[in-house]
């Protein structure tokens, strides 16, 4: 179940993003850990709020792991400026 709900994840994630420009999490005064260990929180606050399965499990992971870091100060960012 955890596995397929991971390949769920990263297929919505890569169509998401696929033939798009590059995203990725930015705060300022941050460094790549700071990012690694809100990253890492987030995550576990989205596994333990998810309870559902199938495509909708993977939607809501992904709103909360969202939700999360944005309200830890992240934006998300576009390597196209």
């Amino acid at each position: 179940m955890v596995v397929s709900f991971r390949i769920a994840t990263i297929a919505v994630a890569c169509l998401i993003i696929s033939g798009c420009a590059r995203l990725y999490w930015d705060k300022y005064g941050a460094n790549l850990t700071d990012r690694d260990v809100a990253l890492s929180q987030c995550e576990r606050e989205a596994k333990e709020r998810v309870y559902m399965g199938g495509l909708a499990a993977a939607y809501s992971y992904d709103s909360f792991h969202k939700e999360c870091m944005i309200a830890r100060g992240w934006t998300i960012k576009s390597t196209d400026g």
